[in-house]
């Protein structure tokens, strides 16, 4: 995992999250909201035009709503997936549509059913 980030120009931490998860375009997995903190929160403040603090506060939701608004998105002041992808925040944002472990650098795999006795 360290490698893939550091290859896509992530920080290096090792671990799966928001920003990880916007980079390979699952938006699905992330759901950004009040009191949510962290480099993805900071990535979407800087696209909002607000204070980029990394702490998603009442200021960021007010902004949120109102892009939210003018894209034709559901104003909850919640970046879920259809917020997020609408916005394509992160380096090799594609909405996900159409990739697979592979183009990623990853593999994929299939699993198989352990049968009884086997």
């Amino acid at each position: 995992m360290k490698d893939w980030q550091t290859r896509n120009g992530l920080a290096a931490d090792g671990v799966a999250g928001p920003v990880t998860f916007m980079t390979i375009g699952l938006h699905e997995l992330v759901l950004l909201q009040q009191d949510a903190r962290g480099n993805a929160v900071k990535k979407l403040q800087e696209r909002l035009g607000v204070e980029a603090d990394g702490v998603f506060g009442a200021g960021t939701a007010v902004a949120l709503r109102e892009h939210q608004k003018r894209n034709g998105l559901t104003a909850d002041g919640v970046a879920g997936p259809a917020t997020l992808a609408q916005m394509a925040l992160f380096k090799g944002d594609h909405g996900g549509h159409g990739r697979s472990a592979a183009d990623f650098g990853g593999r994929s795999r299939r699993c198989r059913r352990q049968r009884p006795g086997g």
